[in-house]
Parts: C-alpha cells; structure tokens; sequence
C-alpha cells in the first residue's frame, strides 16, 4: 500500500449529503465552526463565502466547488450585504423530508447548491489533517475537458437530483473517491518545498522514507536506518525531513504508530498492551507514554471515548 492510500485508510471517512435546497435571492446562511469537513457544490446560479475571521469574501460561480477540511466557520450567501441565519438553526429542527424540499431566502434570482460533509478520524497526531489548506476551491472553468473531479461531481449531482432508488448509496461512495481525487489533486500541485507533509510526499528521498515508515511502523527505526533508505546522509536527511514534513523522524513515527493504535482501538479488544506491542513498543509504559505526549490523554481514555462515539 502507498503511503497516500495508507493515510485516507486510516482516516475513516464517512461522506454525506445534508441539504440540497433552493436558494431565491436574498439568502445568507452561517455555518459555525464544526467537527465534520463541509463542502458546497455550485450547481445553479453564483454565490459567495468567507471564512470566519476574513475580511474579504470569494466569489463562487456556478460549477465551483469549495471544500473546508478542517471545519471552518464561514458565510455563504447570495451577496456579501445580505443578512446570514445560522445554518444549524435553519435545519436544525427540519425532517430529512423537509429538507429535502426547502426553498431559503426570498423570491428573487435562484441558486442550486449540493451541501455535504466529509466526517474523519480527528487527532493532531494524524498526518494529513494539520497541512491541508482552510479551504479548497476548484473552479468549474477549470474543471473541463475530461478532468476526473469534474466527471465526478457532475455524477454526484445527477444522481443527487434524480433521486432514482440506490442514488443515495451511489452518492456516498462517489464522494469518497472526489475525497481521494481531491486531496490527491492538492498533493500534485505542491511545488513549494515549505508547504509540508504534502511536499514530503512528492520529495523523492522523504517519500521514500515516509514509505518505509508506514510499510513497516512497528520496526525499530533509527534515524540512521531511514536515512539510509533514502539514500542519505544522517545529518542531511534529519534536517530535510524535518525541513519538509514539520517533525522529526521520530516525531513522525511515533505519530504514525499512534494512528494505528487507534485503528486496533476500534477494530479489536486487544489489551493495551498488546496494541502497544503491536505498534512498535516493547513495554505498555513506553506506549501510554508516548501516546499521551501525542494526544495529550492516556490511551485508557482515548479508547473509551472513541468507542462511546461508536455506540
């Protein structure tokens, strides 16, 4: 398994559609801070949205669609004048039935919009989240000529409107690979070599090394070891790593060994111990000890609250 595919593996992802009204101008909604990554597809008409503690808003046209990985509070409305309601407020209290047929805003000019969330595993010790932008804007104009993302939401939004029975199952799985597409797009675009985990994964030698890491996490990596993989000396590869990916070597594979951890949490009811063991460390202390450096918690606890979640 590649390193990109190992990654999205261990975020969990759950994709789905909360809303597909009618907007008639004027309009403004609000969506607070949240733990799920909103998205907005423009299908019909233009819109324009600014992130909570900007200035300025974006224009979005018809065709574009904006992504906020990491759950931002923003405005999205018909005019950067227009009062806004609170999202949650607005739909709140509805049925799935009535919201499935919710006209918003006045009776002036409409806009059609698809509006989605992406809900993931969370945890500052996960390796994509941290270095993905607040927003991502795909422009429809650029989205032509046999672009994949944009085949995708074109079927995401034939099969949202159709409601033909199955749609709603065709959907969900549609949006997870627009995730993949997407998140993969950014990575491609990265040229700058400050721009993170992200730019590691395009770095020839890092990237070699980042594969090593999450083909064998539980090996006892050395610092040296993995700069011999990249073919690197140990000094040069310490300080390009960390220049490019934002920690250590050893950050990175404690941070990593973590993830997985938190997969056995989920998946299976071995002892702390034997998770610990399986991740790479020889005793429970070292293992809660690193954890709770990591996630600020013990893993006793973190596994509790996660399986509460899942219930």
């Amino acid at each position: 398994m590649d390193v990109l595919s190992d990654v999205f593996k261990s975020l969990h992802l759950e994709s789905n559609i909360f809303a597909r009204p009618r907007f008639l101008s004027p309009w403004g909604l609000y969506q607070p801070k949240s733990v799920f990554a909103a998205f907005h597809f423009i299908t019909r008409g233009n819109c324009y949205l600014k992130l909570d503690g900007e200035s300025q808003f974006r224009s979005l046209k018809e065709g574009d669609f904006v992504l906020l990985p990491q759950g931002a509070g923003h405005v999205i409305t018909d005019s950067p004048n227009t009062p806004v309601e609170d999202m949650e407020v607005v739909f709140g209290n509805k049925s799935a039935e009535e919201i499935e047929e919710m006209v918003i805003g006045g009776y002036g000019v409409e806009s059609r919009i698809i509006c989605g969330a992406f809900n993931y595993e969370r945890g500052e010790a996960h390796p994509l989240l941290s270095y993905l932008p607040p927003l991502i804007h795909i422009q429809g104009q650029s989205m032509d000529g046999g672009n994949w993302i944009g085949s995708t939401l074109n079927l995401v939004a034939s099969e949202v409107f159709s409601r033909r029975p199955g749609s709603e199952e065709i959907v969900t799985r549609m949006l997870d690979v627009l995730f993949v597409q997407i998140i993969r797009s950014c990575i491609e675009s990265v040229s700058d070599k400050n721009e993170g985990w992200l730019a590691g994964l395009q770095d020839a030698q890092i990237g070699r090394a980042l594969a090593w890491i999450h083909r064998q996490f539980a090996f006892s990596w050395t610092v040296e070891s993995l700069a011999q993989k990249a073919g690197m000396s140990r000094s040069a590869f310490s300080a390009r790593f960390s220049e490019l990916v934002g920690d250590s070597p050893v950050q990175y594979l404690n941070k990593w060994r973590i993830q997985k951890a938190i997969a056995l949490f989920r998946d299976t009811d071995q002892s702390l111990r034997s998770i610990g063991y399986e991740v790479g460390y020889q005793s429970e202390e070292v293992f809660s000890r690193t954890f709770k450096r990591i996630l600020h918690t013990t893993p006793g606890a973190y596994r509790k609250q996660l399986l509460q979640r899942l219930a």
